[in-house]
């Protein structure tokens, strides 16, 4: 039968050994009943400490290993999250002091967890970075923030560069005083690789000397550059939405410009020369 309570349970306990005691006590006494006074005593002696032992077991030891238990199946699966995730993540005390990295953080840096315990985050931090993360960690010690988000670049072990998106989280004691922080880094070398490269066509489109045209799929006009404009006589406004054949002066026949879309979709690219015509 399950027990759905402590005080469920010491009641059945309490029951039951009060009907065995009937039942001894009714089994002994014809033999022993000059005794059957000292007997009882002990009876209610022994049966009294299994009751309180039974329900000291029911109310305080059970719910104990219960939570211990939960506690135990709690702390795997965090270890698991903690093991297994594509996010790097570091445990740190409150002076800096790498405790614990998990696999995808050692991996971000080519460290092995080992050789990161005990280092401070300035040894894995770019020297222009340096001040920054202890900026951080003294704001959110004063102003009680729990969780901050901030980039900054780390470095690798052979010495390379590596962009980290963190979000940092502090931990206190019931005094409020820092315990640790956790932080989970996420590498983001390869987006800033890329931003740096469309800054970079950004500013190759503004700046060339050629006139430039972008199109879409319908070949309508999305963005002209400068040289575009001082070439043509046509203004961005002008030209944006409009077909490139606003240029066309006449000059090439179809097959041409059936050549020339054949290679741009085949290839990617057409290079070439066109004669076009300019607004005036």
């Amino acid at each position: 039968m399950a027990i759905s309570s402590p005080f469920l349970g010491f009641a059945i306990v309490v029951i039951s050994a009060f009907l065995t005691e009937a039942l001894i006590m009714w089994v002994l006494l014809p033999a022993l009943s000059i005794y059957s006074l000292w007997i009882k005593d002990i009876l209610d002696a022994v049966l009294l400490s299994i009751s309180v032992s039974i329900f000291t077991f029911l109310l305080i030891v059970r719910p104990l290993i219960a939570a211990n238990n939960a506690l135990r199946l709690s702390e795997s699966r965090l270890r698991s999250i903690f093991d297994l995730s594509t996010i790097g993540i570091a445990v740190a005390d409150k002076n800096g002091l790498l405790h614990e990295t998990n696999p995808a953080f050692q991996q971000m840096l080519g460290y092995s967890g080992l050789e990161l315990t005990g280092l401070s985050w300035d040894q894995i931090t770019h020297p222009d970075d340096i001040g920054h993360g202890a900026t951080l960690i003294d704001a959110m010690a004063t102003s009680w923030r729990a969780e901050d988000r901030k980039e900054k670049r780390y470095l690798h072990k052979s010495g390379a560069m590596v962009w980290g998106e963190n979000h940092i989280a502090v931990a206190r004691d019931h005094k409020g005083e820092i315990q640790f922080f956790t932080v989970l880094v996420e590498d983001i070398t390869a987006t800033r690789e890329v931003d740096r490269e469309q800054r970079l066509a950004a500013a190759l489109f503004q700046t060339s000397a050629e006139a430039m045209v972008i199109t879409d799929v319908d070949n309508r006009i999305l963005k002209v550059n400068p040289s575009f404009t001082t070439l043509t006589g046509y203004t961005e406004d002008e030209a944006i939405g409009q077909n490139p054949k606003i240029l066309s002066s006449g000059y090439h026949d179809r097959t041409f410009y059936a050549q020339l879309w054949t290679n741009l979709v085949r290839n990617g690219h057409w290079q070439g020369d066109l004669w076009n015509h300019c607004k005036d």
